[in-house]
C-alpha cells in the first residue's frame, strides 16, 4: 500500500479567487497522453488518489457568491475516474462534455482501445495555467509508473491550496507595481465553436528549423510566430501594410526571487502583446524578429500584464488579426510505466472558444507540435486546412533552406 505522511489536513480550504484566476474560470483545457500497451485503471485510480492528496485543489468547487468568487476544497471528496473503451472520437466526447466549475476543477478520463489507450485530465484555467497542468501530469505518471512496479509511493499531504498570481507577485516581486482592474473581473464567455486542427513536423524538419533558427539568430519561436502572422495577414488580399496583434503567454514563475515552483501558484502565466504592421508577402523571419524584440523589450522592461489583452484596430477582423500563440517550448518525456509507452502527448481546448485563435507550440520526443484552434463561425474545414498547411510549410521551407546553404558551404 502507499503510504500518506507528514500533517493532516485542515479544514476549511478555501479562499477567494483573484482577478486574475477569475478571469479563467470554466475554461477547462485537457492534457492527453497516448499509451501504447496496459493502462490499469485501478491502479491509475489510486494515482489520481495520491496526486489529489498532494493537491488538494483537485477536489475543489469554485462558487460564486456576493464577495467574489470563492475556492473551496473538501478532501473527503474523491475524483472519479470515468474509464470508457473506444479510442480519440470517444475521448472528444469526453472532453467536450459541459463544464461547470461549480461541481468540479479537475476530471481524470481513461479511454481503453485494442492498440492505444488515452489518459487525459481536464482542469479548470482558473485553478492551472499550462505550468500548473504540466506539473500535475508529471506527478501522475510519476505516481502511477511506481504503483504499476509494485513500489509503495511516499506521498506527503497537501495542506493548503496554491497561492493566488497577485499574492505571489506581491510577495516575490515587491518592486513592481500591481494596479487593481479598473472594472471587475468576469469569467469568460465563450460564443464560438471549435474548430481544433493539429500538424506535426517529423523528427529531421524539427532538426532542421531549430538549425534554420540558430543561423538566423533567432528563435524557433520567433520563427513560428513569424510564419503564423504572415499566413494570417495573406487572408486580407489588399496591399500595404496592415496592424496586427500576437498575443505571447509568458511564464513569469522564472522572474520571480526566489523562483515559483510549477504548482506553487494557480496562474502565473500573463499575456504580454506585440503589435506591428505586416505587408502581404511579408517573410517569416523579419516579422519573427519584431515579434521577439518586441516581447524582450516588454519582459526586460519589467512590465507585467496582470489586465485581460487588448486589441488593435485593423482592416483585417479581429478573429483573423489577433491571434494567441503559445509556446510550451520542450516538454519533458514523461515517466514511462512498466508495461506501456507513452508514445504521444497533446493538449486539447474546450469545446467553446473566445473570439480569437489560438495556436500551441510544443516539441515533444523530438517532433514539433503545432496546435490550432479556430472559431468554426469564422474558419471553414478547407481555410483552417490551407491555414495550417501554409504555416507548416513555410517552417519547412525555412529548414530545408538553412539546411542547403549548409550543404552549399561543405
Amino acid at each position: 500500500m502507499s503510504q500518506i505522511v507528514g500533517q493532516t489536513m485542515q479544514l476549511p480550504l478555501q479562499r477567494y479567487l483573484d482577478h486574475i484566476e477569475i478571469r479563467s474560470v470554466n475554461n477547462c483545457p485537457s492534457y492527453v497522453a497516448e499509451c501504447e500497451g496496459i493502462v490499469d485503471p485501478v491502479l491509475l485510480a489510486r494515482a489520481i488518489d495520491l496526486l489529489c492528496v498532494q493537491h488538494p485543489v483537485l477536489l475543489g468547487r469554485i462558487r460564486p457568491d456576493q464577495d467574489g468568487h470563492l475556492l473551496s476544497a473538501d478532501p473527503s471528496r474523491r475524483l472519479k475516474l470515468v474509464v470508457r473503451e473506444g479510442g480519440k472520437q470517444e475521448l472528444l466526447e469526453e472532453i467536450h462534455r459541459p463544464w461547470d466549475s461549480r461541481y468540479q476543477v479537475a476530471q481524470p478520463i481513461l479511454v481503453r482501445g485494442v492498440r492505444s489507450s488515452f489518459v487525459a485530465i481536464r482542469l479548470d484555467h482558473a485553478i492551472a495555467d499550462g505550468s500548473f497542468r504540466m506539473g500535475l501530469f508529471t506527478d501522475l505518471w510519476g505516481l502511477y509508473s511506481k504503483l504499476t512496479a509494485g513500489s509503495e509511493p511516499q506521498v506527503e499531504p497537501g495542506t493548503t491550496l496554491p497561492l493566488s498570481p497577485v499574492a505571489v507577485l506581491e510577495e516575490r516581486l515587491p518592486d513592481k507595481d500591481f494596479p487593481p482592474p479598473t472594472e471587475q473581473s468576469k469569467p469568460p464567455v465563450f460564443r464560438h465553436r471549435l474548430l481544433e486542427k493539429r500538424v506535426r513536423l517529423d523528427t529531421a524538419p524539427s532538426q532542421r528549423l531549430v538549425a534554420a533558427a540558430k543561423a538566423q539568430g533567432t528563435s524557433v519561436h520567433a520563427l513560428i510566430c513569424g510564419a503564423i502572422m504572415v499566413a494570417h495577414r495573406d487572408l486580407w488580399p489588399r496591399p500595404g501594410e496592415i496592424p496586427m496583434m500576437c498575443w505571447a503567454p509568458v511564464n513569469i514563475r522564472t522572474r520571480a526571487t526566489p523562483p515559483v515552483g510549477a504548482t506553487e501558484t494557480t496562474n502565473l502565466t500573463l499575456i504580454h502583446e506585440a503589435v506591428l504592421s505586416i505587408r502581404r508577402h511579408a517573410d517569416p523571419i523579419t516579422v519573427g524578429r519584431e515579434i521577439k524584440t518586441l516581447l524582450n523589450r516588454e519582459i526586460e522592461s519589467g512590465q507585467l500584464p496582470t489586465g485581460p489583452p487588448t486589441w488593435v484596430p485593423s482592416d483585417l477582423a479581429e478573429h483573423f488579426s489577433t491571434v494567441l500563440i503559445s509556446n510550451y517550448g520542450v516538454v519533458s518525456r514523461f515517466t514511462q510505466p512498466p508495461g506501456a509507452r507513452i508514445v504521444d502527448f497533446e493538449t486539447l481546448s474546450h469545446p467553446m472558444i473566445g473570439r480569437y485563435p489560438s495556436y500551441p507550440v510544443y516539441t515533444y520526443e523530438g517532433q514539433l507540435t503545432i496546435l490550432a484552434r479556430y472559431q468554426q463561425e469564422f474558419y471553414s474545414d478547407e481555410l483552417a486546412d490551407a491555414l495550417l498547411a501554409r504555416i507548416a510549410g513555410q517552417l519547412r521551407d525555412l529548414g530545408d533552406a538553412v539546411t542547403g546553404v549548409e550543404g552549399a558551404r561543405r
